[in-house]
């Protein structure tokens, strides 16, 4: 779903807005060879972000969209080992007491909130990793 809607006590605490504060809340469940592998939980400053709700996002992901879109100058992710809730492993097909990967990230623009979000991996589904080449290197 995509929707508008007023900030409830979790949404305002992750944004850091007062209660009540009007936001965009999407709910997309991304799929691989149809089978779903994310469960994308996402509130938008529509400040910052007036024109998210006019997106098609069966073409576009909200990801990128708003990194093709909308400036930030500071993000923050966070990931923890959870056990789905029971909404998340039924759009998710798994059962609930099988691990899950939540992404948490956040993003402002001079202070300002832009988005909040949480992106929930069946653990039997993702891998977590990263490669880095560095600049120079070090003889020893």
């Amino acid at each position: 779903f995509l929707r508008e809607e007023k900030a409830n006590p979790e949404a305002a605490k992750g944004l850091g807005v007062p209660e009540g504060t009007r936001l965009f809340h999407s709910l997309l469940v991304h799929h691989e060879n149809d089978v779903p592998v994310l469960c994308e939980d996402r509130y938008v400053n529509p400040r910052l972000v007036p024109d998210f709700m006019k997106q098609d996002f069966s073409a576009v992901q909200p990801s990128v969209y708003l990194v093709r879109n909308v400036q930030y100058d500071q993000i923050e992710h966070v990931v923890d080992a959870i056990l789905p809730t029971a909404e998340q492993a039924r759009l998710l097909q798994m059962a609930i007491d099988q691990p899950c990967l939540m992404l948490t990230r956040r993003t402002w623009l001079r202070g300002v909130p832009i988005t909040w979000v949480h992106c929930v991996h069946p653990g039997m589904r993702y891998r977590l990793g990263s490669r880095f080449r560095t600049d120079s290197v070090h003889g020893g």
